[in-house]
């Protein structure tokens, strides 16, 4: 009775396994009851499909090494530049930029006039205020226009890569001063004509870059900052003189020394680059 019934027990667990191994067999290549219980949950790490999905995300974002990109927003300060970007690391990047200045900063001229310095030390001498002399100066001739950076990413995620900027930047101005004083003046003029206004600034920007999917790769970079802009020019010393009828009158010459000045900067801008 007992091996019957031992008989009838095993010939029950036999069909069942035969069963189980039908219904995973079926219809190969499509999920069944049984996958459908065993498959992990997307945000399983032993989901291969999310893990296949984040690799091509990260893929599509480093199968390019190199980025050239413009600042539109660096024509308000009368420069136009091309960027170099280089990923020398998984989150560092190298950036120089070279370009032109076609005309006035007046943009900074703004904080010029803010830090204009007039040196009083007698009553007979002093230097022109910088406010003077923009205000009559021309622009004379183009310069050269350079930039250096290192960009630190700090987070990566879907759409968005948050950085990080330590900027240098190095331009100049180039101006014609013909006169300091009105038509009909009997002041006199014996300084250079030429003003050279030579900028360096010190940033720190903090920015996001979005790169777009597709055959073109392109960044756009929307980014702010602040740092210290050093302004050296040439300028004049004018010296308070005496006609024969006693009538006063200035005489123009070239100060002694560059002045220089120390100046708060505010970046507010927008990048557009190619990838390759």
């Amino acid at each position: 009775m007992k091996i019957k019934r031992f008989n009838t027990l095993f010939f029950i667990l036999l069909i069942n396994t035969f069963s189980i191994n039908l219904l995973a067999q079926d219809s190969p290549g499509h999920p069944n009851e049984l996958d459908n219980i065993y498959v992990p949950t997307n945000s399983s790490v032993f989901n291969n499909e999310t893990n296949n999905a984040s690799s091509n995300k990260n893929s599509s974002s480093s199968d390019f090494k190199n980025i050239i990109s413009f600042n539109p927003t660096m024509l308000l300060r009368s420069i136009a530049a091309l960027e170099y970007s280089r990923i020398i690391g998984e989150y560092v990047l190298l950036q120089g930029g070279l370009g032109e200045c076609f005309g006035i900063d007046q943009i900074a001229n703004v904080g010029n006039s803010i830090g204009d310095i007039s040196n009083n030390t007698n009553t007979n001498s002093s230097l022109v205020p910088l406010a003077n002399i923009m205000s009559t100066a021309a622009f004379s001739a183009k310069s050269l226009y350079s930039s250096f950076s290192f960009k630190f990413i700090t987070n990566d995620d879907w759409d968005w890569t948050s950085y990080i900027e330590l900027n240098a930047r190095f331009y100049s101005n180039n101006l014609y001063l013909n006169k300091l004083s009105d038509v009909g003046s009997n002041d006199v003029f014996n300084g250079t004509h030429n003003i050279v206004l030579q900028n360096r600034m010190f940033n720190l920007i903090v920015g996001k870059q979005l790169i777009t999917d597709g055959g073109i790769k392109l960044s756009h970079d929307f980014f702010t900052g602040f740092g210290l802009r050093v302004l050296s020019y040439n300028t004049y010393q004018t010296t308070l003189a005496y006609d024969s009828s006693g009538n006063t009158y200035n005489i123009y010459s070239d100060a002694a020394e560059k002045q220089k000045m120390f100046l708060p900067s505010i970046l507010i801008g927008y990048k557009l680059g190619f990838g390759f």
